[in-house]
Formats: structure tokens, sequence, C-alpha cells
């Protein structure tokens, strides 16, 4: 206790602007580690490996020899366990580095104009009521093309007859998703990663098993049209949700252009209250890190 305390006073004397910078990149890395964690419910999988590192040091502090040592057998292989459990995690905290970049030095550009976003639902309506399936994909932030496989570049501008040409039951291109980037369709007859969570499938088919797979591995919006049932639903951030109506889609994709491309720049306190808990105790974590590991 009372190393503690010094550890604190010492923190309190030595604090400048140069601990505030370190604590406060450390709690951005904390950040997006924990962000994907929570996109991708791996919580299970990390507390799991958290157990063992405080068994680990309960043994040692207790001096329980046979348990310290099987943990200390574990905690060799536990950087290539976690590399091998978490690799798409890994691979995501670093595109979320690039994308960060990018975003700093290139304006974003507003994503779809009023009257692509109308011929858009427009398309949709017709698609469910005539029971004709159809997969959508809209970029966010992060990239997706090595995600990806197959298809045909077109880059065509957005209209009803078009869409609805794509996903004829004839076009041989019909079964594939087609991806909107710039106002435009730029790749049709895409195939898409399927989806690992397959509970959250339930009774529905591969275009929504492969809807909500490119959405557990990105920042993409997804619509799914259903042949069988005639409904459309929404892939999102890993969740499906079905689409009750028009508005709600056309509200749905004003909030999704809203978030990842807003016209104006955010103000501080609205960047502060997205998942603010989650950056509130990012920030406590790495209070305690450095207190544990540089302070003391």
């Amino acid at each position: 206790m009372t190393e503690l305390l010094l550890s604190l006073e010492q923190f309190v004397l030595g604090f400048d602007i140069k601990i505030a910078i370190d604590i406060l990149i450390v709690s951005f890395l904390v950040y997006i580690f924990l962000f994907l964690i929570k996109q991708t419910n791996s919580f299970p999988v990390l507390g799991g490996f958290l157990i063992i590192l405080f068994l680990y040091a309960g043994a040692d502090f207790f001096d329980f020899n046979l348990t310290r040592k099987i943990l200390s057998f574990i905690a060799t292989f536990l950087v290539i366990i976690l590399v091998v459990v978490f690799r798409q995690e890994l691979r995501r905290f670093f595109e979320l580095f690039a994308v960060f970049g990018k975003n700093i030095f290139y304006r974003r550009r507003k994503f779809l104009r009023p009257d692509i976003t109308n011929a858009l639902i427009q398309s949709i309506d017709y698609l469910v009521n005539k029971k004709i399936g159809a997969l959508i994909i809209i970029p966010g932030n992060q990239p997706i093309d090595s995600h990806l496989s197959g298809g045909y570049y077109l880059n065509g501008v957005i209209s009803m007859p078009l869409i609805l040409s794509i996903f004829d039951p004839t076009s041989p291109g019909h079964d594939g998703a087609i991806i909107i980037e710039n106002n435009a369709i730029k790749k049709f007859a895409v195939h898409l990663p399927l989806a690992e969570e397959i509970k959250k499938i339930g009774a529905l088919g591969t275009r929504h098993r492969a809807g909500l797979g490119i959405s557990e591995k990105t920042d993409a919006l997804v619509i799914i049209v259903s042949e069988e049932r005639g409904e459309a639903s929404i892939a999102y951030q890993g969740t499906l949700r079905k689409i009750p109506d028009s508005v709600y889609l056309q509200n749905i994709i004003s909030a999704f252009i809203k978030e990842k491309f807003p016209e104006e720049k955010r103000k501080w306190h609205d960047f502060i209250s997205h998942n603010f808990w989650l950056k509130f105790f990012s920030l406590i974590l790495s209070l305690i890190l450095w207190i544990a590991f540089i302070s003391g």
C-alpha cells in the first residue's frame, strides 16, 4: 500500500505535458483494441486470457510453485495464441490506423446524393415486392477490397433500371453483391466472406450469411433482400435487423452517411460522448499502466 501511495505521489508531482501525451497515445491504442473486441464479440476469449494472467500473478505472489510452472509454460505460447485467435482483429487494428491517417490528409466526399439514395430505396422496395434477391454494400471508412473476391468493375451511375437489371434472376451476376461508392455502382457480382457467427443466421440463407460476414470484418452497411421471404434486412457491425418499411431504411442510410461522412467536423464534445465509457475505461487503464510500469 505504501509503494502504491508513493507511486501516486511521484506521478502527481512529476506530471507534465510529455506524460499526458504518452498516456493519451496509449489510451488511443487501448481504445481501438477494445473497440474491435466489442465489435467482434470477443470479450469472452479476452476474459479467458485475463483470467490466466491473474492466476499467474496470484500464483507468483503466494508462491504456488506447481501452478506457476504450468501457467508460465502456457504464457510462453500466449503471444502466438493471441495472434492466431485475434488475427482478424489485429488486421482491422492496423487498418484503422491507415483510415485514421487518410482522414487527416484527405477530405472525404459526401457518399450518396439524395436523388441517388431515393433511387436505391425505390429499387429495394421493388425487389422486396417482387421477391427478387439482392445484396448491396455501402462501404464505410474501412477498406473492404481485401475481403472481396470475383466481381466486375462497372462504375455505373446508380439508377433503378441498372439495379434491377443486375439483380434480374436471369442475369449471370444476380447472386453476387454490388458495391456502391461515390454515387456509383463500383462493382457487381462480387463474392463476400461468410459470417462466422452461424447462430445469428438461423434459418436464413447464404445471402444473409455473406452480408453478415462482411459486416463482421468491416464497418460497411449491408442491405439484403430475401427472395424466399420477400423482405429486406440490414447487416451492420455484425448484427442483423429487419427493415419494416422504406422510411426506416431511409433513416438508417442517412444516419450511416452522417456518421461516416459528416459534412462538418465533429465538435469536441461529440467526439468525447461517442463510446464515452469505453474511452474512459481506456484512459483509466492507461493511467494504471503508466503508474505500474513507469512511475513505479
